[in-house]
């Protein structure tokens, strides 16, 4: 079981990834090519579910917005 230190490590490295692709994404509406190589290899960072695996009911909000991030960078990467 994970501490507290890491469960929150990790939670602030996976915010962080989702800002970073709020800001790639807003590159990408705005038609810069740069953009999608960015959406790319912040996309290559998800490994598996968010907290997967561990039963954490703060975060199911938090959850479910990153995995609807990550559902709308592999629509964008894929159109």
């Amino acid at each position: 079981m994970m501490t507290e230190r890491e469960l929150s490590r990790r939670a602030r490295h996976r915010l962080a990834v989702l800002r970073h692709v709020e800001e790639v994404s807003g590159s990408v509406a705005a038609g810069s090519d740069a953009g999608i190589a960015d959406l790319e290899n912040t996309l290559g960072l998800v490994r598996d579910k968010p907290f997967a695996g561990q039963e954490n009911p703060w975060a199911d909000s938090v959850q479910q917005e990153m995995l609807s991030r990550i559902t709308d960078v592999a629509h964008t990467l894929a159109t």
